[in-house]
């Protein structure tokens, strides 16, 4: 059972990695089944296995990445990170750019209400602005 519970970690990191299709071929299966000396339907199990396992992980990463950027909000007031920190933020979350600025796009548009901070924001700025004036 240990064994299999390994097994099954490895496929999901070899599915994380992009080593390994989460829809392997029939002739990829069978390759796996001979070198691990086990049936096609415990490789079918096993592969089923792996990708539930996935599916749990990517979410755990997947919220923790959001976090991660809304606490990267939060610190640098921003939502328009430069090129540098674009990638700065790809190697920190494993997300795409493609990701990361669907991301900072649905928040900058989100709810089109202002938030507290917001509006606290703007309203010191008018009145530091209006004392100048």
């Amino acid at each position: 059972l240990s064994e299999i519970s390994e097994f099954v970690s490895l496929l999901a990191e070899a599915f994380r990695d992009k080593i390994l299709p989460h829809y392997p071929s029939s002739e990829l299966k069978h390759m796996i089944a001979e070198y691990y000396q086990v049936d096609k339907d415990q490789i079918n199990k096993v592969f089923n296995k792996a990708r539930r396992h996935m599916r749990r992980a990517s979410k755990y990463f997947r919220d923790n990445a959001r976090d991660m950027l809304l606490k990267w909000i939060e610190e640098h007031d921003s939502l328009f990170p430069t090129s540098e920190q674009y990638s700065q933020l790809h190697e920190e979350t494993g997300w795409s750019k493609d990701q990361l600025y669907a991301f900072f796009y649905q928040q900058r548009n989100r709810g089109k209400s202002m938030g507290e901070r917001e509006k606290m924001r703007i309203k010191e700025w008018f009145e530091e602005h209006w004392r100048d004036a």
